[in-house]
């Protein structure tokens, strides 16, 4: 099911899931910042 990382939810999901972690969490938000912009655009 790879096919989900096109989808912003997926890549906030583990985002936070890092987060809690204590693990690198921003290369998970990438996809949703770029998802955001071009929905502004």
């Amino acid at each position: 099911m790879s096919w989900l990382a096109i989808f912003p939810n997926y890549h906030i999901h583990y985002g936070i899931a890092q987060f809690y972690d204590n693990e690198p969490f921003l290369s998970y938000l990438a996809v949703p910042v770029i998802w955001m912009a071009a929905v502004i655009i």
